[in-house]
């Protein structure tokens, strides 16, 4: 999807950034809603003594609440990535190739 090569486009990378943010969010969202009616679904079948269903409802849950946590985390990479574009792209030295300078923003 983004080619690290000559063909490097920061402008374009901004924009795809930018759009995985918003699809994240949206994901977020719409997941962050069915874990909300879930909940609801759970304390009605406890309400109706049906706890073997409230069980495996309640595993898919937390599974769900996990995978909300990771959107987060995905989704503050990307705008610091996004946010450090112009560093990378400020940077004289080009040793490192710029995945792995993409790496290096990443991981500090």
């Amino acid at each position: 999807m983004f080619g690290f090569g000559p063909s490097y486009d920061s402008y374009k990378l901004k924009v795809q950034l930018k759009l995985a943010v918003s699809r994240i969010q949206i994901l977020k969202n719409k997941k962050a809603n069915i874990v909300r009616d879930e909940k609801r679904n759970v304390a009605e079948l406890l309400r109706k003594k049906n706890e073997e269903s409230a069980r495996i409802r309640v595993e898919t849950i937390i599974r769900d609440e996990y995978l909300i946590e990771c959107f987060q985390i995905i989704e503050v990479l990307c705008e610091l990535l996004h946010a450090r574009i112009n560093l990378i792209n400020a940077t004289t030295e080009y040793t490192l190739t710029n995945s792995e300078l993409i790496w290096i923003s990443f991981s500090s």
